[in-house]
């Protein structure tokens, strides 16, 4: 047997960069801003969970309490905003990770689901007046707190999505607008969590793979714009329609964006973000390469 050299445990300085992203135990501050948010928490702590580092739930909840609003949903920072679909998704995203999902009183519980109705369904549950992105934050957050459609609205949000796939196989922000990796991944993994798998996969295989080139998945088959981010949607895309790319040239272009902090980035600088997008495709191809 060859005698190989030790290769650099390319995670070893993660835990530095996570540690230096926390205002407050449990509670994280993206790169560039000053503020701890539930957008750079859900991420410190997605980031501190693909690492297997232990977590400060006490922290983090306190945390989620303060941005909670009286009209049932989050707001991004406790000191000022009102209840917006992200903020709302991203918190009810931490106590599915901190494994809390009493974390919500009855009566918060019950606040929480009317303001999502009038977020999914304005006038009525016949017409979903929301984009794709948006969409996606409100069912994520209404099926995270355990909300269930009636019949009828579960048939209008099916409805919004399917008017936004395009002949070719993506899907696009809105009904008539061209495809991109984002939109088409959100699409997807809200039909598998509304138990909708009759998307035909051949279209969806060849939109995907079109978007990939070297390593890379774009955000459009025209290559114009790449960051971590489609990487991560791309990848998540295929994973969700079992398409097999190929992963050693993905991990190697991941890798190829590890910064001196330890975290990942497009830039020098890296952000809660782009690690939480790298270490997910990393997941992803390691799950596929077994």
């Amino acid at each position: 047997m060859l005698n190989r050299p030790a290769q650099p445990d390319r995670h070893a300085a993660l835990p530095v960069f996570l540690v230096h992203r926390q205002s407050a135990p449990g509670v994280f501050v993206e790169t560039g801003e000053t503020e701890p948010t539930l957008e750079a928490t859900r991420f410190g702590l997605e980031n501190l969970l693909l690492l297997h580092m232990p977590l400060n739930a006490e922290g983090s909840l306190a945390f989620v309490a303060a941005c909670q609003r009286p009209e049932g949903g989050f707001a991004m920072r406790q000191d000022g905003g009102s209840s917006d679909l992200a903020a709302t998704y991203y918190a009810l995203r931490i106590f599915e990770l901190l494994e809390t999902p009493q974390a919500l009183a009855p009566e918060a519980r019950q606040a929480l689901h009317h303001w999502l109705r009038q977020q999914l369904f304005p006038n009525t549950g016949s017409h979903v007046a929301l984009d794709i992105d948006l969409l996606y934050y409100a069912v994520r957050a209404w099926l995270l707190s355990n909300g269930r459609f009636t019949t009828a609205e579960h048939e209008a949000v099916i409805a919004s999505i399917w008017a936004c796939a395009g002949n070719d196989g993506g899907f696009g922000r809105f009904p008539g607008h061209a495809p991109d990796i984002e939109q088409t991944y959100c699409c997807l993994h809200l039909l598998q969590a509304l138990n909708v798998e009759s998307w035909e996969l051949p279209r969806q295989h060849a939109w995907i793979t079109s978007c990939y080139f070297q390593g890379r998945l774009y955000e459009t088959p025209q290559r114009a714009i790449y960051s971590l981010a489609t990487l991560y949607w791309g990848t998540r895309a295929a994973e969700l329609t079992q398409l097999t790319l190929p992963w050693f040239a993905i991990r190697h272009e991941v890798e190829h964006h590890q910064q001196a902090d330890g975290g990942y980035g497009m830039t020098r600088k890296a952000t809660l973000w782009q690690t939480y997008c790298a270490l997910g495709v990393l997941r992803i191809a390691e799950r596929a390469e077994v």
